[in-house]
């Protein structure tokens, strides 16, 4: 709960701070924040379960950091590792959501499964991370295609090899040391080619599976430790509310 009070009140000064600039892009991007810590202490009384507390601290930060630090703040252009590292802390978040939501569903504790069944449900919950990354990579593609913006951020590549260039005898075109794009006759002085968003889906999805992958290790590494694992057990066990 400090945790929580000490967020909302940066978010609205950060708020406060930003109608006064005028910004008003950044505005709503508060009012976003906000109402998504509202949603969030919502969602136990939804699912009608008492989510961990560490869970729930880590979700708001990571929204924090999305949003008021990588947004608002531009953290995502003065930090280059900003973006990776929130989707490799998505894929972990999500992995655990997906492994407390089969729980809430089994209704079993974990502890009298067999193996067999644990695997499984370690598996769901990386597909669960995987399957949420995947549908985030399909918002931004359709917010940049549709609606002007730029959330699958633009890669220098010096490389290409490409078969559209010589369709008709079905051979690959490679471009080595590529140094210089010109657009309608402007050159960008970019030093390489411009890639528009494969390179920077691609390295997001990647990164998603590397954070649900080390989720998935260390719960089926807990299960095997039983309880000598209980800062990490702390994190995904759930109750239900009566």
């Amino acid at each position: 709960m400090t945790i929580y009070v000490i967020l909302n009140l940066l978010v609205v000064i950060t708020l406060y701070h930003s109608a006064t600039q005028g910004d008003w892009g950044n505005v709503f991007t508060c009012i976003k924040v906000l109402l998504l810590f509202i949603m969030l202490s919502l969602l136990d009384r939804i699912l009608k379960v008492e989510l961990p507390s560490i869970l729930f601290v880590s979700v708001q930060l990571f929204i924090f950091a999305a949003m008021i630090l990588g947004e608002v703040q531009a953290f995502y252009i003065r930090f280059s590792y900003w973006d990776t590292m929130l989707h490799t802390i998505n894929g972990f978040l999500f992995a655990v959501f997906g492994y407390i939501i089969l729980n809430i569903i089994d209704g079993q504790n974990p502890s009298n499964r067999s193996i067999v069944k644990q695997i499984h449900f370690i598996f769901t919950a990386l597909c669960f991370s995987m399957t949420v990354g995947v549908i985030w990579e399909f918002y931004e593609f359709v917010m940049d295609s549709f609606f002007g913006r730029d959330m699958q951020k633009d890669t220098i590549i010096r490389t290409i090899n490409s078969m559209k260039i010589n369709e008709s005898t079905h051979s690959v075109t490679v471009f080595n040391n590529i140094n210089d794009v010109t657009i309608n006759g402007k050159n960008l002085d970019l030093d390489g080619y411009l890639d528009i968003g494969l390179y920077d889906t691609m390295s997001d999805l990647y990164v998603n599976f590397i954070g649900a992958f080390i989720f998935c290790l260390l719960l089926y590494f807990s299960y095997k430790a039983s309880s000598k694992c209980k800062i990490f057990r702390s994190l995904i066990t759930s109750t239900r509310r009566r």
